[in-house]
């Protein structure tokens, strides 16, 4: 029994982190876009800092995690330095949306 309670939270554990890291990868692309496409922001310089140091350091910890999030291939070379050269043209509606109705 005590196999399958460990497996069960290894199992648990290893979604948390896909799914954070999904969440920070969505983050970054649309605020990447919102700020690099239309030249404006809906969240500070810190904020995506942080959600960009974070997510290097969740893809570093958990790379075969990493491989199967959504986004993965567009983030293999981020260092959270910049979101400039990251792919986000799929984001721009959704973009769009949030600079219509975050402010």
């Amino acid at each position: 029994m005590k196999k399958n309670n460990l497996f069960v939270t290894a199992t648990k554990n290893s979604i948390d982190i896909l799914e954070k890291i999904n969440r920070r990868q969505n983050q970054i692309l649309l605020h990447s876009c919102i700020y690099y496409k239309f030249g404006t922001s809906i969240i500070s310089d810190a904020q995506f800092d942080d959600w960009s140091k974070e997510l290097v350091k969740l893809r570093k910890e958990n790379p075969e995690i990493a491989k199967q999030s959504r986004y993965n291939n567009r983030f293999i070379n981020f260092d959270a330095t910049t979101g400039f050269n990251l792919y986000y043209e799929d984001f721009i509606k959704k973009a769009e949306w949030f600079i219509n109705n975050e402010r």
